[in-house]
Parts: C-alpha cells; sequence; structure tokens
C-alpha cells in the first residue's frame, strides 16, 4: 500500500481530475451570448488548497476550466466579449472515514470587456463524495474526493451561466 499512497500524494491534481461530468454538456443550451466569448482572467487558488494528498494549483485548476469552457462551446483563446475569473478559495475536506464528502468553494466574476461590467459574480461552495466501495485505499479517495469537488463547483458555474444567458 506504501506504493500507492506515493502515486497518490506525489503531485498536485491534475486538471482532468477537476473537470465536470462530461454528460452536463448534453444539457445545455445553445447560447449565442457565450458560443465561443468567453476568455480565461485571472485565476488563484487559496495556498495550501488540497492539502498534501491532493494539492491544486492555479495551473491545473486553469486547464480546468478552459476546458470545461471549451466543452460547452464557450472558450475564446483570444479575448473573447467576456473574461472569467476564478478564485478558489476554501477545499474542506475531512480527516477519516469511509466516505469522503470533500466541499470546494470558489468566487467566479464573468466581466464584459468593452464595458467593464460585471455580469455575474458569485460565490459558489458544493460537495462531491466519494465512498470506500469506489476507492479503498483513504489517500486515493480524498484525491478523487476533492478533484470531484472542484468539478462540482465548475459543473455549477455552467449550468448557471447557461441558464442565465
Amino acid at each position: 500500500f506504501s506504493t500507492v499512497f506515493l502515486v497518490a500524494c506525489d503531485h498536485a491534481l491534475q486538471s482532468a481530475e477537476m473537470m465536470p461530468k462530461s454528460n452536463i454538456y448534453d444539457a445545455l443550451a445553445s447560447s449565442k451570448t457565450l458560443d465561443r466569448n468567453i476568455s480565461i482572467g485571472t485565476v488563484e487558488v487559496k495556498k495550501g488548497m488540497g492539502g498534501m494528498i491532493a494539492p491544486i494549483t492555479p495551473e491545473q485548476y486553469k486547464e480546468a476550466l478552459i476546458s470545461s469552457l471549451r466543452q460547452a462551446g464557450w472558450y475564446s483563446p483570444d479575448k473573447g466579449r467576456f473574461a472569467l475569473s476564478a478564485n478558489l478559495t476554501e477545499v474542506q475536506q475531512p480527516s477519516f472515514g469511509f466516505s469522503f464528502t470533500v466541499k470546494t468553494t470558489a468566487e467566479y466574476t464573468l466581466t464584459e470587456r468593452k464595458t467593464g461590467k460585471v455580469r455575474y459574480n458569485d460565490i459558489l461552495t458544493l460537495p462531491c463524495t466519494v465512498t470506500f466501495s469506489e476507492a479503498f485505499n483513504a489517500d486515493i479517495r480524498l484525491r478523487r474526493a476533492t478533484g470531484c469537488g472542484v468539478g462540482e463547483n465548475i459543473t455549477h458555474l455552467i449550468k448557471v451561466l447557461s441558464q442565465r444567458y
């Protein structure tokens, strides 16, 4: 089990571990306002988020956001009409248990580039649970729950933006 532990905490969470579940994209309504119109602004992650087992870096969080927007058809690699800024401020992780529920809190701001007007700003806190049956090893279970928590947070953001625009 020591080999599994080393693999589990050897590196930061990768963007693929923080992605929303792919089935959300099928349910999105088409949005002419958002289609290929969102580029990424500032992305921050409070120091120490994810702890030693599942550290989260701004670079990987940003990549998860870009990939998520790309799958929704909203991402613009150039300066889109809107800039999305994100700040991951809290990751609540359990210390022990058979099921690990991790809650992530992030603030998202969608700003119109031309006018500087904030079109959306909210702080989202969402949970994700990974059970003992999904991952026997506690470190792997915590890592998966942390990545899933970030993914659920991004999922909710995408759903809210889809409903508003």
